[in-house]
């Protein structure tokens, strides 16, 4: 079993031309396999495009944004790249630019894996992914005169981060 584990996500890391084998050797793991893993591997699937391409950045690739001694510095958003920009805290604020706002939600759907409820008439949206971290999309900032940023996706109760006691730190990503 550990073996089809290995080949399937090889075959997700090659891309277009391995989503067939990748298919295959989900299948056949055997029924009683880790859940667990099972699952991890279909997420990696749903992500990839008919292209092959990486669609939308995931909450690990949110982890590694925030990541205090190696951060990533780009999202994948509806198969493009988009680099941070100046204007973040450098901590718990990334700030991106160029995104259109159906992309914003998009990934913020994404994130959650399941759509945004509207909590606040054409503000604010929010979902709990399975989780339980929720995921905030608002279009209403005390800082956007200061970032320029017209959309932020807020975690405010995720594990990414947490201060001296265990307690979550809540992360923000900005888009101008």
């Amino acid at each position: 079993m550990l073996s089809q584990i290995q080949t399937a996500q090889s075959y997700l890391q090659r891309g277009a031309t391995a989503v067939a084998n990748a298919k295959q050797s989900i299948l056949a793991l055997p029924q009683a396999a880790n859940a667990k893993i099972r699952n991890n591997i279909d997420k990696l699937l749903a992500r990839i495009g008919k292209g092959g391409n990486i669609l939308f950045s995931s909450m690990d690739d949110i982890a590694r944004l925030f990541n205090r001694s190696n951060p990533l510095n780009s999202l994948k958003i509806n198969g493009k790249t988009f680099i941070e920009v100046a204007g973040g805290n450098g901590k718990t604020v990334k700030i991106f630019e160029g995104v259109s706002d159906a992309e914003v939600k998009k990934l913020a759907e994404n994130l959650a894996g399941k759509p945004l409820q509207e909590v606040r008439l054409g503000m604010v949206w929010t979902a709990t992914a399975a989780d339980g971290t929720i995921i905030n999309l608002r279009n209403i900032s005390s800082s956007a005169g200061t970032t320029g940023a017209k959309w932020t996706i807020e975690l405010p109760n995720s594990t990414i981060l947490t201060d001296s006691k265990g307690f979550p730190i809540k992360l923000e990503i900005k888009f101008k």
